[in-house]
């Protein structure tokens, strides 16, 4: 990696995004500072600012294969030490039927939050010409409506060429642009009311690690995730509608998904487990997007990354990807033009517009799905379509492939819709 004279770049956030955004900086830039409010990860720790961290964390195929090159043996690396790392056949998944298998060898990384940041700390932490400054919260930024050239931390400002915002949902950007005279961007809600719960277990000595499982109910968004992690443990996260009780104890889990599930392989795969830690719960209320992409001007020398742009209900497990896309998007970018041209943060957004799109679309389309109010004739059908499309998947072989390239961000969602996979769904 070459330094190319561009002086200091700020990454604010020491998150997923955050780190991934430092990796791709260090390419184009002499120094990198990462800011961050807290400490940064450490192994085993579920930082504060996301509280989400006690659940199942899925890298999708897509996202995987961008840390692949940024980051390369980096998948491997996680394996060796626990986390799943799992080809798509070998991943048992019942979605009104048993998803049936396919010839894609795309593969996808499951572990624990922390142990993902915790992988990326060390990998970055590594890299040359990067600085990174903890317990030290970003309080606004220096320059104009047109021009951010700084950021403000406590008594002292830090003059940046280019900052990173990479502070998550938080994220009071909006704000800054505000207070500078810039036009902040649109935001736009998709209400979604979801209930986690998650723990960790351990086979017993001798026995079996049960495969990975994922097991859902269309309805009520009623799902679970069984997937081994780090220390030869197994985690399982439940989610649901807001409106469903989740378990408190291990019996009452237990009990949950023997008579919830639609199928009792679940129940099976942790019934002779030992729980080795608590539940942790947390609720969800909306996902959240800001729209940087409709600005006609949106100021130079700061761009924003991950959920501070756009932050979608977790059990669609999308938001690493997103982040892992639009980190290499911001490298294209650098690539191609100089940060401090004019034009260079709206050529950023429009270029992250159809990334975020194609994570938007299903969770805002099931947020419709018992909100009556909220259809029209074209959602009716669009419901109707997903859910039908999720039965045939169980005996075509091509829609389960294309569901799963989809999901994973190989190929973009207009694939479900292409004249094979439509004559199928309505016919097969």
């Amino acid at each position: 990696m070459s330094a190319t004279g561009k002086r200091h770049a700020v990454v604010l956030g020491g998150s997923i995004a955050g780190l991934l955004a430092a990796r791709v900086l260090c390419d184009h830039f002499d120094r990198i500072t990462i800011v961050e409010k807290e400490r940064i990860a450490a192994n085993g720790d579920v930082r504060h600012a996301a509280p989400q961290g006690a659940h199942a964390h899925g890298m999708l195929a897509k996202g995987l294969q961008v840390i692949e090159v940024l980051f390369p043996g980096f998948a491997a690396d996680l394996a060796a030490k626990g986390a799943t790392l799992a080809g798509a056949n070998d991943v048992g998944i019942y979605i009104a039927g048993w998803r049936k298998p396919h010839d894609n060898p795309l593969r996808i990384l499951v572990a624990t939050r922390p142990f993902i940041e915790w992988a990326l700390v060390r990998h970055v932490r590594a890299l040359p010409r990067i600085d990174i400054v903890e317990d030290t919260e970003a309080l606004g930024m220096t320059g104009d409506a047109t021009r951010v050239t700084g950021v403000k931390l406590g008594d002292r400002t830090l003059a940046a060429d280019l900052i990173v915002d990479a502070r998550g949902r938080r994220s009071n950007l909006a704000d800054w642009m505000k207070a500078l005279g810039a036009e902040p961007p649109r935001h736009e809600t998709s209400p979604l009311a979801s209930v986690y719960c998650s723990y960790q277990l351990e086979p017993k000595p001798g026995a079996e690690r049960p495969r990975t499982l994922q097991v859902a109910e269309i309805k009520d968004k009623l799902g679970a995730i069984i997937f081994a992690v780090e220390g030869n443990r197994i985690q399982l996260s439940l989610g649901a509608n807001a409106e469903i009780r989740m378990p408190q104890t291990h019996d009452e889990m237990l009990a949950f998904l023997r008579d919830k599930l639609p199928v009792p392989d679940a129940y099976r795969a942790i019934k002779d487990l030992m729980p080795v830690t608590a539940l942790a719960h947390s609720r969800f209320a909306a996902s959240v997007r800001r729209n940087f992409d409709a600005l006609a001007h949106p100021p130079e020398g700061i761009v924003a990354i991950g959920d501070a742009v756009a932050s979608f209900n977790p059990i669609f497990g999308q938001g690493m990807t997103v982040a892992a896309l639009e980190a290499e998007w911001l490298g294209q970018c650098l690539d191609k033009n100089d940060p401090s041209a004019d034009g260079f943060a709206r050529a950023y957004y429009k270029g992250i517009k159809p990334i975020v799109d194609a994570a938007w679309g299903l969770p805002d389309l099931e947020a419709k799905r018992n909100n009556t109010g909220a259809q029209n004739a074209a959602t009716r059908f669009l419901l109707w379509y997903t859910e039908r499309m999720q039965h045939v998947a169980s005996h075509s072989t091509r829609v389960s492939q294309t569901i799963a390239e989809v999901q994973n961000m190989l190929k973009p969602p207009a694939q479900l819709f292409r004249p094979d996979i439509f004559a199928r769904v309505l016919f097969g």
